[in-house]
């Protein structure tokens, strides 16, 4: 019985002497001596205690067994060596991992901007609030995520600190003023832990002074904002979220009821080990630190 695999090194050894033929060529393709290569053949038999090649005088013939262990060494060492090619060549299609929100409200409208700026690098966004290993996901190029950025780590880059605000629809400030009534604020009910302390509902709700506002939690920032957008009420999100719908004039800041002290959170970016010195991934994070430092 088989108590270990063998080696890699007699495995390729023999896969490359079955394809081939002959102890000769399999040691001109592997620049070694013949008799190096009939040693580790000798070897690997002694191990799995079968014979493997028929020898002859100039060529080797694979026995029954060899054959069966020739179609699946061949085929094993060729997805190897594949998938080996996929992992360190550098290629001009990332893939890019973060939150639902942040890939909704402003990456994917700034993608434009992006490709007429680098048109040579494919660009893929993979939207998810669950946390990955980034080092194990090999799917998965660069993430960028929301929180407190470790930037101790040589992995983490922070992009941006974040600050919020309060945003409404025009006509509901208007229609606030001119009833004097109650305000319903739109916040967002993180998933993420480590944000669990920014929600503070008393600070917010003493921002308002004689008012009396009402909370309304949503899964993600991406429904405080179309809910607001939608007249239910005023967003208490991140500036950065809802710029392009204040660009467009469909949502506006409160001129009374201004936020400080939030802006310990920010954006960061987390690059495998295997990409730290990536080109297209290292243009992209340089792309999007530019962006978002003019806001």
């Amino acid at each position: 019985m088989l108590k270990r695999l063998p080696s890699l090194n007699n495995i390729k050894v023999f896969e490359a002497t079955a394809r081939l033929g002959s102890f000769k060529a399999a040691a001109y393709e592997l620049n070694v001596s013949p008799t190096a290569i009939s040693h580790q053949i000798s070897e690997l038999e002694k191990e799995l205690g079968i014979k493997l090649f028929i020898r002859g005088f100039r060529i080797v013939t694979l026995t029954e067994e060899g054959q069966k262990l020739a179609e699946v060494s061949t085929r094993l060492i060729s997805e190897l060596k594949q998938t080996l090619l996929e992992l360190t060549t550098h290629s001009n299609k990332i893939t890019i991992s973060t939150t639902n929100a942040f890939a909704a409200m402003w990456l994917v409208p700034q993608l434009h901007a992006f490709k007429v700026e680098y048109p040579d690098i494919e660009m893929q966004i993979k939207a998810d609030d669950d946390l990955i290993d980034i080092d194990q996901e090999l799917g998965v190029d660069m993430v960028i995520r929301y929180g407190f950025a470790d930037i101790n780590n040589a992995q983490v880059r922070k992009i941006t600190n974040d600050q919020f605000g309060l945003f409404a629809t025009q006509q509901y400030w208007r229609d606030r003023e001119a009833a004097n009534s109650d305000v319903k604020l739109l916040v967002t009910q993180w998933k993420n832990k480590e944000l669990l302390r920014y929600h503070q509902p008393d600070f917010l709700l003493q921002r308002f002074d004689q008012v009396h506002p009402t909370l309304e939690y949503f899964d993600d920032e991406n429904q405080v904002i179309q809910a607001a957008l939608a007249g239910q009420g005023v967003a208490y999100v991140s500036k950065i979220l809802v710029q392009q719908t204040v660009t467009q004039g469909w949502l506006v800041e409160s001129p009374s009821f201004q936020i400080e002290g939030m802006d310990n959170l920010c954006y960061y970016s987390v690059i495998p080990k295997r990409n730290l010195n990536h080109p297209c991934v290292i243009a992209f994070q340089n792309w999007i630190m530019q962006r978002l430092s003019v806001l």
